[in-house]
């Protein structure tokens, strides 16, 4: 794998690979949170029942996408750091393993725009952490460069 970056014993949590991926998801936390402090209410007002509960669904399956993928970013910095061990069971628990078809959300066209596009975002970046998890635990092989 090359020298690694940072003093880790894997070097993917140093990597700027890793760094761009955990900027990412809390880029997108921080914006999900302040969409739900400033602009939520006034989305969900006048909505039908049925699109409020698309709505309410809609919102809980993104915070629990983004708070699974914080949790898997600091499992995996501090599995490389040696804080953990291979056999820790946080490795587990935060397994992306059958997620992904369980968590997909695809009612995004009944939200309102700004919920609608941090779902599809939210959406994106968990099926991306799935992947990387997914390639990282052995399950799949990555993508072929030119693919």
């Amino acid at each position: 794998m090359g020298e690694l970056v940072g003093g880790g014993r894997r070097g993917f949590p140093a990597s700027p690979f890793f760094e761009k991926l955990n900027g990412e998801a809390l880029a997108l936390l921080a914006e999900a949170r302040d969409y739900l402090a400033a602009e939520a209410a006034a989305d969900v007002t006048g909505l039908a029942a049925h699109q409020a509960a698309v709505y309410a669904r809609a919102i809980g399956a993104l915070t629990a996408k983004l708070t699974r993928i914080v949790a898997w970013l600091l499992v995996r910095r501090a599995l490389d750091a040696g804080e953990i061990g291979e056999d820790d069971p946080l490795l587990g628990e935060c397994s992306f393993a059958g997620l992904v078809h369980a968590m997909k959300m695809p009612y995004a066209v009944m939200l309102p725009e700004r919920a609608a596009d941090l779902a599809e975002r939210g959406d994106g970046l968990f099926r991306r952490v799935a992947r990387l998890d997914a390639m990282l635990n052995g399950r799949v092989e990555p993508a072929p460069a030119n693919a």
